[in-house]
Order: C-alpha cells, then sequence, then structure tokens
C-alpha cells in the first residue's frame, strides 16, 4: 500500500506541472526545428550547427524527463533517453514520437513511454503527415493501423502486422493492443519475428518491442499462396501487358491475411501470446 500510495503521488505530481511543462516543451521543441531548418536552407552543417543540436537533444530530453516523470518498468532501467534522433524536418525519423526510449536490461526489448497530452498533439500534427493516409485522431484507433507504429518509431523500415494478439489489459491500465509483426525495407514475405505491445493508462502511453522468442515457423499454406502470385507476376516481368508489382502488392497482401487467418491454429501461437502478455504487463 505504501509503494501504491507513493506511485500515485509521484503520478499526481507530474500531472500537476504537464499542461505548463507540456506547452513549454512544445515550444521549445518547435523553436529548435525553425532554427535548424533555417541552418539547412542555408547549406550550414557545420560542426557549430551538430554542437547546436546535441545541446537541443539533452535540452529536450531534460524536459520529456520533468514531462514523463519516473517509469519503473520491469526489467527497464530507471532513466530513459530521449525519443528523437533529429531536429533537421529533412532528415529520415524527423518527426517521430515524443517521449522517453527505454533498453531493457537484457538488452532485447525496448520501450518508448509518454504521456496522453503528448500524443494527443503527435497524432494531430500527423494527421496529414502522409499525403496517402489519415492518422486517426483516436489513439486506441490509431494503434490499428501500421502507419502509426512506422511514423512513431520506425521511419527508416515498415512495421508490417502479421497478426494481432488476444492480451489483457495490465491491472491499472485501460486498453492494450499486440501484435506479432515485421520490420522489413522490402516485401513482406516470410517469418514475422517481432512482438509489439501498446498500453494505455495513467495519463501515459507504453510502446514496447521485443524479439519473439518462440519457434514460429513458415505456414505452408500461406507460402503457397505467395508462390502463386510470385510465378504470376515473373510470367509478365518485361511484358507490355500488366504491371509485375501490383502482382507483388497483391501477393503480399494476399499471403499476410493467410497468416492472420492461419496463427491462432500454430502451434506456438499459444507462446507467442504468452509473450505478448508478459510484456504488457512489465509496462504498467
Amino acid at each position: 500500500m505504501r509503494f501504491l500510495a507513493i506511485a500515485l503521488l509521484v503520478l499526481a505530481s507530474v500531472a500537476a506541472v504537464q499542461p505548463e511543462a507540456v506547452k513549454n516543451y512544445l515550444a521549445s521543441r518547435d523553436a529548435y526545428i525553425a532554427r535548424f531548418t533555417a541552418d539547412t536552407d542555408a547549406g550550414d552543417f557545420g560542426d557549430d550547427v551538430m554542437a547546436a543540436h546535441d545541446a537541443a537533444l539533452d535540452d529536450l530530453e531534460a524536459q520529456l524527463k520533468q514531462i514523463v516523470g519516473p517509469a519503473a518498468l520491469q526489467g527497464f532501467p530507471a532513466d530513459g533517453a530521449i525519443s528523437l534522433d533529429t531536429l533537421f524536418d529533412t532528415d529520415v525519423g524527423f518527426g517521430s514520437l515524443d517521449g522517453l526510449l527505454f533498453s531493457a536490461d537484457d538488452m532485447e526489448a525496448g520501450a518508448l513511454v509518454t504521456t496522453d497530452a503528448l500524443v494527443e498533439v503527435w497524432l494531430a500534427a500527423h494527421r496529414d503527415w502522409w499525403d496517402t493516409f489519415t492518422m486517426p485522431d483516436n489513439l486506441p484507433d490509431a494503434l490499428r493501423e501500421e502507419s502509426f507504429y512506422i511514423q512513431a518509431i520506425s521511419a527508416d523500415a515498415a512495421v508490417v502486422r502479421f497478426a494481432e494478439l488476444p492480451v489483457t489489459v495490465p491491472t491499472g491500465a485501460d486498453h492494450v493492443y499486440a501484435m506479432l509483426d515485421m520490420r522489413t525495407q522490402d516485401l513482406a514475405v516470410g517469418v514475422p519475428d517481432e512482438i509489439m505491445v501498446a498500453v494505455i493508462g495513467g495519463g501515459r502511453f507504453y510502446l514496447a518491442t521485443a524479439p519473439v522468442t518462440a519457434p514460429v515457423h513458415a505456414i505452408p499454406a500461406c507460402d503457397a499462396v505467395w508462390k502463386g502470385y510470385e510465378a504470376r507476376a515473373e510470367a509478365q516481368t518485361g511484358s507490355d501487358t500488366d504491371d509485375p508489382y501490383a502482382l507483388y502488392a497483391e501477393g503480399e497482401e494476399a499471403y499476410r491475411r493467410c497468416y492472420a487467418e492461419h496463427a491462432p491454429g500454430e502451434d506456438a501461437y499459444p507462446a507467442v501470446v504468452a509473450e505478448a502478455q508478459a510484456l504488457a504487463d512489465r509496462l504498467h
């Protein structure tokens, strides 16, 4: 009970300072972005600019630690680092979700922790971040979109969902979403190798990733689906009749639908769900 009382006191104190602290953080971040955008436009990438950029990230990290507050995640260190890699708006990774990153003690799992207020601002800013996709303004809805994860944490590789994982909301949390996924810069055909778990609760948002340790394998029925599309696409390569790349894309979608349909019947599926549940339970 004493631990719970202390935890509630910490969260209450963080919540009390959040509105002004968040406002100040966003103003600082946007001012830094404007400054480095001007440097970029002027072609200035000198040592002084890069040193100022590093100092800006340090300043923003200190502010985020005040906003997010201490995070007691099981198996993770107490101290996190800023999730933003860059304040140059032309860099890959610009616009990722503001928060603190934590690497697990075993260096396998990773977690991003932020607040509802910062997520709300980020979702609004990313509503039309891409011309081809409209970001939902509701976080639970956004969590069902692969584009959310790409824009939030994985700008250099697509996050591709192979199956949703039915995990239970951790005690004290409000919402959880988990999936079996793969990150790739190519067609997403193969064996998924990662679990992603998102938890909302207590004014915070947690997003964790971890490699799958259960023996996940290819599904022969789905491999057959893909090979059918692949053969048709290869037959059309170099012809003027159809676009083989469209067939590859259709084949990828068909493969993933097949995998999602068959995954619950695979021997490893209960173990994968258990891994996702264990990860979710570490986050709140």
